[in-house]
């Protein structure tokens, strides 16, 4: 095992394993050196490299419902966000679906699994969340252009039905977070192209556990209602280049924000 060598106040040097994050605090006595194993990310690796497996050796057969979070939280002693985390990467890369109220399902290989291997590193790697809002601007400015143009009635009827969700519920951030992923997954779908569509669903997939975080900190909504409205209200009226704008307006607050919290 490889260890850091670390001097604590006046007490000497003392031995700390790498895979420990280190946080230290003064205290009248030297020092105090608090020690917290890093378990988290390396347990999701472990989860999701476990999961993989057991669906690949038919452990877990296509359509099979997966265990719940808190089966796989019990087995694996982590937290409920890391399996998550997990379950939101395996959607992503299309091997699982899950039905809001009815648990995650094995998926039976097509299309839309082999569409990720065009996104291989926003699945695998830790991009810094800009990056990653960045790339979802750039599809959904465009999304929202041609849903203005070819949106259908059932589309502006959806659309609405979550704008009302998200009204009712904007210092509610867990209802407030499932209106607005749907509501930008509707534009998505009335742009009726089906690249923006299974892409958009691989970011959201990705971004659910990282916007959740956010909003829970931002406690109520700022202008994210205002935004989404204005949106629809384009996309209703037929207007291409105003939705458009609205959205990359809304989008670029949202990565602003982010800069300013991260130090990006």
């Amino acid at each position: 095992m490889l260890f850091n060598i670390k001097r604590v106040g006046e007490a000497g040097l003392t031995k700390v394993p790498t895979r420990f994050k280190v946080h230290w605090q003064s205290c009248d006595k030297g020092g105090v050196m608090a020690v917290s194993e890093s378990r988290e990310k390396n347990g999701s690796e472990r989860i999701f490299a476990d999961i993989v497996e057991e669906i690949a050796n038919g452990s877990y057969a296509s359509g099979e419902r997966l265990p719940t979070e808190h089966i796989f939280k019990e087995k694996y002693g982590v937290s409920r966000n890391t399996i998550r985390s997990v379950l939101n990467r395996l959607a992503a890369l299309g091997l699982i679906e899950t039905k809001r109220g009815h648990g995650s399902y094995v998926r039976q290989a097509g299309p839309n699994v082999s569409l990720t291997t065009l996104a291989p590193s926003l699945i695998f790697q830790q991009h810094h969340l800009v990056d990653i809002l960045e790339f979802r601007k750039g599809i959904e400015v465009y999304a929202v252009r041609l849903a203005a143009q070819r949106c259908s009635e059932d589309d502006i009827k959806k659309l609405h039905a979550c704008l009302k969700r998200m009204k009712n519920n904007l210092e509610n951030m867990q209802e407030f977070q499932q209106a607005d992923k749907d509501m930008h997954l509707i534009f998505a779908r009335a742009s009726k192209n089906a690249m923006f569509i299974s892409m958009l669903e691989i970011v959201y997939n990705v971004l659910t556990v990282e916007l959740s975080t956010m909003l829970h900190k931002q406690g109520k909504d700022i202008d994210s209602y205002f935004y989404h409205r204005s949106i629809v209200d384009c996309i209703e009226a037929g207007k291409p280049d105003e939705a458009a704008f609205m959205m990359e307006k809304h989008l670029s607050l949202i990565i602003d924000r982010v800069r300013a919290s991260s130090g990006k």
